[in-house]
């Protein structure tokens, strides 16, 4: 029998102390790519996540619970592979458990507001004093220094500071947010990068460090790398619906069942497209000849791009596009998503499971998206319920059935 491909965070031991969005976000990469990663929460309800609605469970996905046992689906599906250790840390028993636990672990994440973890004792000083190798990762809004250290946040508030927001729409509507939360699922990243790269320095100088990564920090590196000062010299509008301030024909464009996503930036590109939508006259109009001259006069460009897509059904557009190597694509709503033959082709989609009842009947999870060749990535558990490896994550930490016992009684578990 072929033993099981080793997983290169395979013996790492991540504690999450985090909740809501960003930190769980950052521990489950690291679930997924081997770490044992226990989930730190209060007794009783645990993380605040697990009241955000919908909820699932055998009966399937509501915005109420149907039943006691169902669990909130975004935590159903940042949580999997994990542990769960039901821990009061704000009292002195738990805190003496947890750094018990610091004394075994390589990563620490939290994602509280700067100051708080000091207060409580559990602030990098203070743990790296039981593990003086550990790599400490902290998430917040804005991080440990500026005017807005001290301010609450979420990610919409991040992607209006930024300047996503101001960016997103179109020109003669409000400023809108990206349909999905952007900063919460970017800085995971950044994180999970940067405790990747701490454990390799760690592993050549044998040392420790602090991480720190902000939501802001992190979306204004983002917004940034476009072109901001072409939009300021030039008096482009900040927000542009579809289109690209660089480049023309780019935008959804209609079609007699949907719209389509066209981007063809080159000559090249455009001169297909044009040969496509039987319009050679296009090629030599004065308005088209070169890109900037398209960008100069997008909205005529757009018209007649428009002029032939909304004769068409998506799917002949599509087709005739690729074939001439145009960018082209259907905008798919979700339910065109989870039908996508790609989606389906990729095992983009897993069944999304409840710890108690297996599938949630009518839910999804999505695949972990990076694939390797000398391992198997991805999440193969359910999310844990509250507490639900406390016992288990104790024991293996040394304490005793007595301690643990004792531990209960006083609530502090």
């Amino acid at each position: 029998m072929t033993p099981p491909r080793r997983r290169p965070l395979d013996g790492i031991r991540v504690l999450d102390a985090t909740q809501a969005v960003a930190g769980p976000v950052c521990a489950g990469h690291l679930a997924a790519l081997g770490a044992e990663v226990i989930k730190i929460e209060r007794p009783g309800d645990g993380d605040f996540a697990r009241r955000s609605p919908p909820y699932g469970g055998a009966g399937g996905v509501a915005m109420v619970r149907q039943q006691p046992d169902d669990i909130s689906t975004p935590v159903l599906k940042r949580n999997r592979d994990k542990l769960s250790l039901a821990l009061d840390m704000g009292r002195p028993e738990g805190l003496e458990v947890l750094q018990r636990l610091v004394s075994t672990a390589d990563v620490f994440l939290e994602n509280l507001r700067p100051g708080v973890t000091e207060k409580l004792h559990i602030g990098y000083e203070s743990l790296k004093a039981h593990k003086p190798d550990l790599i400490y990762c902290s998430i917040s809004g804005f991080g440990r220094s500026g005017p807005y250290k001290d301010w609450a946040a979420f990610d919409t508030m991040i992607q209006a500071m930024s300047g996503l927001m101001a960016m997103t729409g179109y020109e003669d509507g409000p400023p809108t947010r990206a349909g999905i939360l952007v900063a919460d699922n970017f800085a995971p990243l950044f994180a999970g990068i940067a405790v990747l790269a701490a454990l390799r320095q760690r592993d050549a100088t044998g040392e420790g460090q602090f991480i720190e990564v902000s939501l802001f920090d992190c979306l204004v590196s983002l917004v940034w790398d476009e072109p901001i000062e072409l939009l300021a010299t030039q008096g482009k509008p900040a927000r542009m619906g579809n289109r690209l301030s660089r480049s023309a024909p780019w935008n959804t464009y209609p079609a007699t069942d949907g719209d389509v996503m066209i981007c063809a930036p080159q000559q090249d590109h455009w001169k297909r497209l044009t040969q496509l939508m039987g319009r050679p006259d296009l090629l030599e109009d004065p308005r088209f000849t070169t890109l900037e001259l398209r960008i100069k006069n997008v909205v005529p460009l757009d018209e007649a791009v428009a002029a032939w897509t909304r004769q068409r059904p998506r799917a002949t557009i599509v087709d005739a596009c690729q074939a001439a190597h145009i960018a082209c694509g259907p905008v798919n709503d979700l339910e065109d998503l989870v039908n996508d033959p790609q989606v389906q082709a990729r095992g983009l989609l897993q069944p999304l499971l409840h710890p108690a009842h297996g599938p949630v009947p009518g839910a999804g999870a999505p695949a972990y998206p990076v694939r390797f060749s000398g391992f198997p990535a991805g999440f193969s558990r359910a999310a844990p319920a509250v507490g639900q490896d406390t016992d288990a994550v104790l024991a293996r930490a040394g304490f005793s059935l007595e301690q643990i016992a004792n531990l209960r009684t006083l609530g502090i578990v």
